[in-house]
């Protein structure tokens, strides 16, 4: 809805998927926050099922394609299976957490 009439949106109503596949099979390659605010900036942290951090952006960009980008296992594709995930949207002042499932 626009509020007070500047041609934006005023609030958001984000989508966050709860699963994606990172397969490169051309359907739901990307992890992809949708339905953001323009001026709005992500910050993102995804963690395994014992807590470890497997990826982290301060900016992100709808760029995760299920590779790790931290510690001993940056670079590698993570496993099939569920994750933590905390979502900061900085703009909206919003926090989300919750669960994505990564299908290969």
């Amino acid at each position: 809805m626009d509020n007070d009439c500047n041609g934006l949106v005023d609030e958001g109503f984000e989508f966050i998927p709860d699963a994606f596949s990172p397969n490169m099979d051309g359907d739901y390659d990307l992890f992809v926050i949708d339905r953001l605010l323009p001026q709005e900036k992500v910050s993102i942290k995804v963690y395994n099922r014992w807590g470890g951090l497997m990826y982290e952006s301060s900016e992100y960009q709808n760029d995760w394609n299920g590779t790790s980008n931290v510690g001993g296992h940056a670079g590698e594709e993570m496993a099939v299976g569920t994750y933590f995930y905390e979502i900061e949207l900085n703009f909206s002042n919003k926090t989300y957490s919750g669960y994505i499932t990564l299908w290969r």
